[in-house]
């Protein structure tokens, strides 16, 4: 009796799909405007349901990336940079070969990250990045929409920078 159960298994074990050839995905991430380099931007698999597969990649300094091991399949690039969805690659298909995908992104001009520490008394601060250089303002506004508090910079170079307010309003 136990050898019939093990052949049936066996039998039923042989007649099983086999799995899904695995590919890769390689490319790099570019901004349009610029042609230049996305360093650190996320791509994220997902289905094309949209629900994340669980794998992901990362850019390097150059902007190359690669996802390996991807099941034979149709899937979307969801791209992000600090959480921000810079692009979409949709239809994506992979076979048991490598790809190429290369992703032109649109970086927003600024970003500006939640004020820390929250709650606040005293002093809270803002990290500010800006993609390119250019005029910038940071504004607080009050519940009725009044603006309290402003900075300005007519020619704000591209980078990131922190703002710290002690809650005073531009008149002090």
């Amino acid at each position: 009796r136990v050898a019939a159960v093990t052949a049936l298994f066996l039998a039923t074990a042989s007649m099983a799909a086999p799995p899904a050839a695995a590919g890769t995905l390689c490319g790099t991430v570019r901004d349009a405007l610029t042609s230049g380099p996305v360093a650190r931007a996320g791509i994220f698999l997902r289905n094309l349901d949209w629900s994340y597969t669980g794998l992901y990649a990362a850019s390097a300094g150059d902007g190359s990336w690669c996802l390996d091991g991807i099941p034979a399949g149709t899937y979307h690039l969801d791209v992000r940079v600090d959480d921000y969805r810079i692009g979409l690659v949709r239809n994506v298909v992979v076979e048991g070969s490598a790809s190429g995908v290369d992703i032109a992104t649109q970086l927003p001009a600024a970003t500006l990250d939640a004020p820390w520490p929250n709650p606040a008394t005293g002093l809270v601060s803002f990290r500010l990045r800006l993609s390119r250089d250019g005029a910038a303002t940071v504004a607080v506004y009050d519940v009725a929409g009044r603006r309290v508090r402003a900075w300005a910079d007519g020619a704000a170079a591209a980078g990131e920078r922190v703002i710290d307010w002690d809650f005073r309003d531009d008149h002090g």
